[in-house]
C-alpha cells in the first residue's frame, strides 16, 4: 500500500513539473491610443516603445523585447488618413499561437500645400524654381489651383530646351513659367472635369487650355494631369508630366525659343506618334512647325478635337512633311531662296522670299530659332498639305 501511495505522489510530481516547464502563450498585447503625425513625417520621430506589455495564457503578464523594422521598412510617410506601424516580438521560450504584434495606430495628416511641394521628393525641382523666383507666395491667398509638374518633367524640358538646371533657375522667364502653374480659383478633380472644356486665366496672365482625351485631362494639348487632388490642406494641387510655359514666354531667352507651345505640340505630337525625334533626325535637321492655331484650325476644319487629330492615321506623314534633312537657319534659306526641300515624308517643300518675307509652299515664317537638342525650328501659322499625287 505504502508503495502504490509513493508511486502515485511520484506521478503527480512529475505532471505539475512538466506543466510548469511548458511555454507560456501570449493571448492578448497592450493597446495604445493612435499616434498623431503630420504627413512627410520621419519614422526617426517616432517614440516607440522599446518593450510592449502581454498578457500571457495563465494571467500572468510581461513586458517583451519588440523590433520595428518591418514597420520602419514599410512606412510610407506620403499618404494621409489612418495607418499602423506592426513590430515584431522577440520571443525566446514564449508561444505566440495567434501571431499576435505590437501594433502603434496612426493618424498621418494632411500639410499644407508648400510643405508637400518641399518635402515630395518627386516635386524637388519645382521647388527649387518656387524658391528661385522673385515671387511673394504669400500674396497667391487661400483659394487656387497649382498644376506641379514632376522631376521627370523638368528633366524633359531641359533637354528639349538645352539648358541646365541652373540656367533655367537665372532666366527671366522663370517667374513667368512659375505663375503660369497657377489658377486663381480652386478646382477639385471633379471640379476640373465639370469644366472641361475650358480655358482658364493663370495668374501669369496667359490662358490655359483643358480638355479630356477619354483617359486623363490634358493641359495646352500635350500635358497630362497623371494625378488628381494632392492631399493636402489648404488648396487644389494636382500632379502633371510636363513643365507649362505660357505663349511666347522665351522670346529673346533661353536660346531664343520663341514660340515655345508650337515646339512643344509639335515634338510631342512625334512622340505620340513613337517618332523618336533624335534617332529620327540624325543631329543636324530643320522643322516648319505650325503653332498651336495652326493645328486647331485643322483640327476644326475635320471636325474633330486637336487630341483627335494628332490620332488620325494621316499625321504621321503630315508632321513628317514639315521636316526636312539639313540645318537651314533664316540667313541660309534668305540667300539660298527660292529653294526646294525634300521632306522626311517624301515630297518637297518650296522655300522662297515673297514681300521680303520667308514663305515655305506659300504660308509665312513668323519665327525662327535654334534650340540646344531639336535643331533649328522655323514657326509657321498653318499646317502644310501634302501635295496630292499625280497619276502616271
Amino acid at each position: 500500500m505504502k508503495r502504490i501511495v509513493l508511486t502515485t505522489v511520484l506521478i503527480l510530481t512529475f505532471v505539475l513539473a512538466a506543466c510548469s516547464e511548458s511555454p507560456k502563450a501570449i493571448e492578448s498585447v497592450q493597446t495604445f491610443d493612435p499616434l498623431t503625425v503630420p504627413r512627410f513625417a520621419e519614422f526617426a520621430d517616432f517614440d516607440l516603445p522599446d518593450f510592449v506589455n502581454v498578457t500571457y495564457n495563465d494571467g500572468s503578464q510581461e513586458a517583451i523585447p519588440v523590433n520595428w523594422d518591418v514597420a520602419e521598412a514599410r512606412f510610407d510617410n506620403t499618404r494621409i488618413g489612418e495607418a499602423s506601424l506592426d513590430g515584431r516580438f522577440l520571443l525566446q521560450g514564449i508561444e505566440n499561437p495567434d501571431d499576435l504584434s505590437p501594433t502603434v495606430p496612426l493618424i498621418i495628416e494632411a500639410v499644407d500645400w508648400r510643405t508637400t511641394v518641399r518635402e515630395n521628393p518627386n516635386y524637388s525641382l519645382f521647388n527649387q524654381a518656387l524658391e528661385a523666383s522673385s515671387l511673394d507666395l504669400t500674396t497667391l491667398g487661400d483659394n487656387f489651383t497649382v498644376f506641379v509638374p514632376t522631376n521627370e518633367a523638368f528633366d524633359t524640358i531641359l533637354d528639349l530646351l538645352g539648358l541646365s538646371l541652373n540656367g533655367f533657375l537665372e532666366s527671366d522667364s522663370l517667374d513667368n513659367v512659375v505663375m503660369y502653374h497657377f489658377v486663381a480659383e480652386e478646382f477639385t478633380a471633379q471640379g476640373l472635369l465639370a469644366e472641361v472644356p475650358a480655358v482658364f486665366e493663370t495668374m501669369e496672365g496667359s490662358n490655359l487650355n483643358m480638355d479630356f482625351d477619354g483617359e486623363f485631362l490634358t493641359l495646352n494639348v500635350l500635358n497630362r494631369v497623371v494625378r488628381t487632388n494632392e492631399p493636402n490642406t489648404d488648396i487644389a494641387m494636382h500632379q502633371v508630366d510636363g513643365v507649362l510655359l505660357p505663349p511666347s514666354t522665351f522670346e529673346g531667352d533661353l536660346q531664343g525659343v520663341i514660340n515655345s507651345q508650337a515646339i512643344n505640340l509639335f515634338t510631342g505630337a512625334l512622340g505620340d506618334l513613337n517618332l523618336d525625334v533624335t534617332e529620327l533626325l540624325s543631329s543636324e535637321f530643320t522643322i516648319f512647325a505650325p503653332n498651336q492655331e495652326a493645328f486647331e484650325a485643322l483640327a476644326e476644319a475635320r471636325g474633330v478635337t486637336v487630341t483627335e487629330l494628332l490620332n488620325q492615321p494621316d499625321i504621321a506623314d503630315v508632321l513628317t512633311y514639315h521636316i526636312v534633312e539639313g540645318e537651314y537657319t533664316a540667313e541660309t534659306l534668305f540667300l539660298e531662296a527660292p529653294i526646294e526641300l525634300v521632306s522626311f515624308q517624301g515630297e518637297t517643300l518650296t522655300v522662297e522670299v515673297i514681300n521680303d518675307l520667308l514663305h515655305v509652299n506659300g504660308v509665312p515664317i513668323e519665327d525662327s530659332q535654334t534650340t540646344g537638342q531639336i535643331g533649328i525650328i522655323h514657326t509657321i501659322s498653318d499646317v502644310l498639305e501634302i501635295p496630292e499625287s499625280t497619276p502616271e
